[in-house]
């Protein structure tokens, strides 16, 4: 089913699966965009804040981003307009399962074009045991069901 700006439902919470990122697959992505020790040392690590290697900030986004299209792919994006307030609150750590949850909190017609919405998602990274890795607010157009 696709899901257009006008079946998106205020509150509605979905998740998607759980799926962890191996050490490997951290080192490995950090070895070319973040080469940080913490993200690529194993050893190292050990006398990081973290206690051991962690993801990259970057990597955690895309993450959740392939989590997240698990369960809103279905949605019929435009695009993203922006992102604001994304915080960290902890490291996203190897081998320790996450999973996306996603929540419609805002959303209006587009002033400018009929064929599109503003919708506004509250977009979170959670361990299985709910701790909060990251979340974010993100602002999106969406194809609405008018096509004149």
């Amino acid at each position: 089913m696709v899901r257009y700006y006008e079946d998106l439902e205020i509150g509605r919470i979905v998740e998607s699966k759980s799926a962890p990122l191996s050490e490997e697959e951290i080192i490995e992505f950090a070895t070319k965009y973040d080469p940080q020790y913490f993200h690529i040392d194993p050893v190292a690590a050990k006398s990081s804040p973290f206690g051991g290697v962690i993801a990259s900030g970057t990597h955690s986004i895309a993450h959740w981003s392939s989590l997240n299209n698990t369960i809103c792919n279905d949605i019929r994006w435009i695009c993203s307009v922006g992102w604001k307030d994304l915080c960290f609150f902890k490291g996203l750590l190897p081998n320790v399962p996450v999973y996306a949850r996603a929540q419609c909190i805002e959303k209006r017609p587009s002033k400018s074009d009929s064929k599109r919405g503003v919708a506004t998602f509250r977009f979170e990274l959670l361990e299985e045991n709910g701790d909060m890795v990251l979340s974010m607010l993100c602002t999106n157009l969406v194809e609405t069901k008018n096509k004149e």
